[in-house]
C-alpha cells in the first residue's frame, strides 16, 4: 500500500508477536517503512472526525468503560 502512495497507519495495541522486543522491531520496522503508528483509539476518533458526529456519545462511552 505504501508503494501506491496509501497513507498505511498501524496501530501497535492491535497487533502482537511472541516477544515484546520482537514486537518493538517490528513496529520500527514498520515505521521506518513509512508507516504511521496509532493507537486504535486515536484511529476510531479520526474516522469520526468530530465529537458532533452521531455516534461519538456512544464511542466515548465504550472507551471509557474499557479505560
Amino acid at each position: 500500500m505504501l508503494a501506491s502512495d496509501f497513507e498505511v497507519v498501524v496501530c501497535p495495541d492491535a497487533v502482537s508477536s511472541r516477544t515484546l522486543e520482537a514486537h518493538k522491531l517490528g513496529m520500527e520496522r514498520i515505521r521506518d517503512a513509512g508507516a504511521v503508528p496509532a493507537h486504535t483509539e486515536s484511529v476510531a476518533y479520526e474516522w469520526l472526525g468530530t465529537a458532533d458526529h452521531p455516534d461519538f456519545k456512544q464511542f466515548l462511552s465504550i472507551v471509557k468503560s474499557l479505560a
